[in-house]
C-alpha cells in the first residue's frame, strides 16, 4: 500500500532534509503535477516524488564555474626580444619581432 503525497509531514521532511537542500521543492511539486496530469495512469505516491527529486543534478559549485574564473596566464620568453608574453599572443609577438629583427638587419 502506497500513501498519498498530501502528508503535509512528509513534504516538511522534504523541504528539512539537507539531500534536498540544492532543491526547490514546490517548484518540483508542482511540475510533478503537471506531468501527471499528461500522464493519467501515473500516481503521486511518495516514492514516485523521491525518485523524480533523486534525478535533478545537485549543483557542482555556486558562484563563479571554474571554467569561467580567471587564471594566471601562461607566459612564454621570446628567443628574440627574451620578454615574456602569454602563450595566445605569443604569435603575433614573435611576428612583430620578427619584422623588427629583419628591418634592423637589413638596414
Amino acid at each position: 500500500m502506497t500513501l498519498k503525497l498530501s502528508d503535509k509531514s512528509f513534504i516538511d521532511f522534504l523541504r528539512s532534509n539537507p539531500a534536498f537542500s540544492h532543491i526547490n521543492i514546490d517548484k518540483e511539486l508542482f511540475k510533478i503535477d503537471e506531468w501527471l496530469k499528461r500522464h493519467p495512469g501515473r500516481h503521486k505516491t511518495r516514492r514516485f516524488v523521491l525518485h523524480w527529486l533523486d534525478r535533478i543534478e545537485i549543483p557542482l559549485q555556486s558562484g563563479v564555474s571554474k571554467l569561467t574564473e580567471k587564471r594566471a596566464p601562461i607566459l612564454t620568453r621570446c628567443f628574440i626580444c627574451s620578454v615574456q608574453v602569454e602563450n595566445e599572443e605569443y604569435p603575433y609577438h614573435l611576428r612583430n619581432c620578427q619584422e623588427e629583427f629583419d628591418k634592423k638587419r637589413n638596414s
